[in-house]
């Protein structure tokens, strides 16, 4: 689980290189969500979506 959504962001970006928005930075008042905006090509994005999952397989905080 997500515990600390702004430490779960920069983590995500360091280990990964995808920027994703912390849930608190859009009001939600809980520090466990995350938002994706997504502009690119299909591929680029399943292929951003399946790092997402690999990276959260292993995630703890």
């Amino acid at each position: 689980p997500i515990v600390d959504d702004e430490k779960f962001v920069l983590d995500l970006l360091l280990r990964e290189k995808i920027q994703v928005v912390q849930g608190t930075g859009f009001s939600w008042p809980r520090p466990d969500h995350f938002r994706i905006l997504t502009l690119p090509y299909a591929d680029d994005l399943d292929a951003a979506i399946s790092r997402i999952g690999r990276f959260l397989n292993g995630y703890r905080q």
